[in-house]
């Protein structure tokens, strides 16, 4: 197993840290730590708050509050790997200030706590790009604490913008007492959770309803409310996602990523692929071919200081096919 870090957490918890873990197995505990975002490489991690379980894949990344315990774990047959960006105490009250404060106004003490949805999401174009930039400077080694404070920051605004998101969606169920549609997006979160936690097992919609304590009937209207798509849309949508990755990433015949991300044969596999990208899966398989053999290298920075929007733009892969490049997008 090797770790690797772009600054150490200490324990008096006054530093931001970027922890990369490779290896086959770990296993970690967490207790009364800092705000966390969490993502990986090539496998599944279980993350666990007490009686409460869920599985990080190449798909989602996790928010993890400040003053949280939990553990971490992965057991794989192959190596894959497991990110972490500690936020050092007070930082996200600071951003969260700032972002609040009219324009003239330069000085605003932060006040409460800042507190983030502790739930699986599904990898985007807001925060995603940021991780994606941080990750690929874990093996060059950027350490210049001015360089990766800048990172954090950008990468904390990022975080407030799908808070954002979240306060709309609460707003868009219509019950009238707002904390009644926080506990309804709240439970929605967790069939979500559990969607993207289980998606290889035969998912029914009881199963969901059982996760989020919802009766199947009241699951599959809320869930319609706040996501814009029912349940099967969205565990369809995950498994062909995922699928996607497998094609582009591995050599399994499609009959196995069919069984591997819970489709029931390679037929049902390639309706979804051209459903959802406009390709079949051998058309996906030779774009990620010719994809794979045109990337570039890593973005090498002047002393550690590229931006992460240049980084990104410098290290974008555009296949012919945009249906093409959503599918393989990191």
């Amino acid at each position: 197993m090797r770790i690797r870090t772009l600054n150490q957490p200490t324990a008096l918890h006054d530093e931001n840290a970027l922890v990369s873990v490779r290896g086959c197995t770990y296993e970690a505990s967490f207790r009364d730590h800092l705000l966390a975002v969490r993502w990986v490489r090539g496998g599944r991690q279980q993350v666990v708050f007490g009686a409460r379980s869920v599985a990080l894949d190449d798909d989602t990344y996790l928010f993890v509050n400040e003053g949280r315990s939990y553990d971490v774990r992965f057991t794989n047959s192959t190596t894959m790997q497991s990110f972490a960006v500690y936020v050092r105490c007070g930082l996200a009250a600071q951003v969260f200030a700032g972002l609040r404060a009219p324009a003239d106004e330069l000085d605003v003490e932060p006040t409460g706590d800042v507190v983030f949805d502790e739930h699986l999401h599904a990898h985007d174009s807001v925060v995603s790009p940021v991780l994606r930039f941080l990750e690929r400077h874990v093996d060059v080694g950027t350490a210049e604490p001015a360089w990766f404070e800048e990172q954090v920051v950008f990468l904390l605004e990022r975080m407030f913008r799908t808070q954002t998101d979240l306060a709309r969606r609460e707003a868009a169920v219509g019950a009238a007492r707002e904390a009644t549609r926080r506990e309804i997006v709240r439970r929605v979160a967790l069939a979500r959770d559990y969607i993207h936690s289980c998606y290889e097992r035969p998912i029914t919609l009881a199963h969901m309803g059982a996760a989020a304590a919802l009766s199947p009937h009241h699951l599959l209207r809320l869930f319609k409310l706040v996501n814009g798509c029912t349940p099967r849309e969205y565990l369809q949508a995950k498994r062909t996602r995922m699928a996607a990755r497998l094609i582009a990433s591995t050599d399994l015949t499609l009959e196995e990523i069919a069984h591997r991300v819970g489709f029931e044969d390679r037929s049902t596999l390639g309706r979804q692929l051209r459903r959802t990208f406009g390709v079949n899966p051998r058309q996906m398989r030779r774009a990620s071919q010719s994809v794979s053999a045109a990337a570039p290298q890593p973005p090498r920075t002047q002393e550690g200081r590229a931006s992460a929007p240049q980084a990104s733009r410098q290290s974008k892969v555009r296949p012919q096919s945009g249906a093409i490049r959503d599918a393989l997008a990191e």
